[in-house]
């Protein structure tokens, strides 16, 4: 045989096998032909590495690096990088030489100067450091999307190559201490329930899970007796233990922690008897106890048909000498008053008056207490002189089902307790 016979019959046999392969099923069949795989890392000016959310108006550099696939038959000869919302541009600089970087319409475009096909060959890699400053209102996992041609100069079309990546995001800000749950109505002395929840959160508005330090909260009446100090668990502290030493409306919750900003609650009362009432049902207030001159008390209404009707009511009155309209007695006037402001539902209210209290009149216990109702025009009672008014003394009750009265008089551990049955209307009642 011939030298050329052996050439042409190697030749042919390797187009045989060639042959064979690409008949293979399924082989590289939806694979792209052109891929490039990106990653990022973010260093300080100085040099130091940086990982997590960053500062808010602080320069980094970003280095992207751009690999040209192994099996990407092409090389690629330039880049666009789209660069977040917010951040603003600095030095450009490339690891290739016939590469170059420059600002284009708030974006990073690279161009190659070397000549058509001699850019970032398959498996050779290409660094684009991009020196930023972030946003100052920060911001939540930004996307930098990054566009890869095989054209030197960022034109034509059909030259892409395929990202095998998903676009590198970074986050701005260190994170906020944010309200979780707020505070709600409570009855003094007793814990909060449910207590309410403060948390560190990111720029995304996720807890921050390494967060674990202390949560601290103080109260604008001074009234905060236990649980001021919690411990954040994956970012987030709960105040199970939240009671106050005595009672207040209108107050509010200041939370700070450290390297945060503090964050101040809705306003939330804090209520010597609170009872719930269904709609529908008699409201009975509960013990309601007389601390020198002003007593709160809560009364709210469950969901129901005239739950519109009744609303939380906590109110601040305060008796410096006889009630109007309850001269005639002639008894010394205690000095506590209840406000209930509930329009469309009788109620049963039991009053105790303390011990400390009793001791200071000793000779007028509970067989000569009396309340002194006061209620709108139109809601007049017969008083326990028998005028007809809207204002007086309350008779004892003839009847269990009587409204406008007293209905019993005891005396336990010491302390004098009167309970009355109050109608619908603004009810004002008051000791003496």
């Amino acid at each position: 045989m011939t030298r050329g016979a052996k050439l042409r019959m190697t030749v042919a046999a390797s187009a045989l096998f060639a042959l064979a392969v690409s008949a293979m099923p399924g082989a590289n069949a939806a694979a792209p032909k052109k891929v490039f795989h990106e990653s990022l890392s973010i260093a300080t000016t100085a040099g130091a590495a940086v990982t997590g959310a960053l500062a808010s108006s602080t320069t980094y550099d970003f280095a992207f690096l751009l690999r040209n696939d192994l099996h990407s038959p092409q090389a690629f000869g330039s880049v666009l990088i789209v660069v977040p919302t917010g951040f603003t541009l600095g030095t450009l600089s490339t690891s290739v030489l016939t590469f170059h970087a420059a600002p284009a319409g708030g974006n990073v475009l690279v161009t190659s100067t070397g000549p058509t096909g001699s850019g970032i060959a398959p498996g050779n890699a290409l660094t684009v450091t991009v020196r930023a400053t972030t946003p100052a209102s920060g911001s939540c996992s930004a996307a930098w999307t990054t566009f890869v041609k095989q054209s030197n100069d960022f034109s034509g079309s059909g030259n892409d190559f395929q990202p095998a990546d998903a676009a590198p995001t970074t986050t701005v800000g260190s994170g906020s201490l944010v309200i979780t749950r707020q505070p709600t109505t409570t009855q003094w002395n007793v814990a909060m329930a449910p207590g309410p929840i403060f948390s560190v959160v990111d720029p995304c508005g996720v807890a921050v899970s390494t967060f674990t330090d202390d949560i601290t909260v103080t109260d604008d009446l001074g009234l905060l007796a236990t649980g001021d100090t919690a411990a954040a668990v994956a970012g987030s502290a709960t105040f199970a233990n939240l009671t106050f030493s005595d009672y207040g409306v209108t107050d509010t919750l200041t939370a700070s922690a450290s390297g945060y900003t503090s964050v101040t609650t809705n306003t939330f009362d804090i209520v010597q008897s609170y009872v719930p009432c269904a709609a529908g049902a008699t409201c009975k207030s509960g013990t309601v106890s007389d601390t020198g001159g002003t007593t709160f008390v809560g009364i709210t209404a469950n969901a129901g048909p005239d739950a519109d009707h009744i609303a939380t009511t906590v109110k601040n009155l305060t008796v410096t000498g006889d009630f109007p309209g309850c001269d005639a007695s002639g008894e010394p006037p205690i000095g506590a008053v209840v406000d209930f402001t509930v329009t469309t539902r009788s109620k049963t209210v039991t009053m105790t008056l303390p011990k400390a209290f009793v001791l200071v009149d000793p000779n007028n216990g509970a067989p000569f207490m009396d309340i002194c109702l006061q209620v709108p025009v139109g809601h007049e009672f017969f008083d326990k002189f028998h005028n007809f008014t809207t204002t007086g003394l309350l008779p004892d009750c003839p009847t269990k089902t009587a409204v406008d009265c007293i209905a019993s008089r005891n005396k336990n551990a010491g302390n004098e307790v009167v309970t009355f049955r109050l109608p619908p209307g603004d009810p004002h009642s008051s000791w003496f």
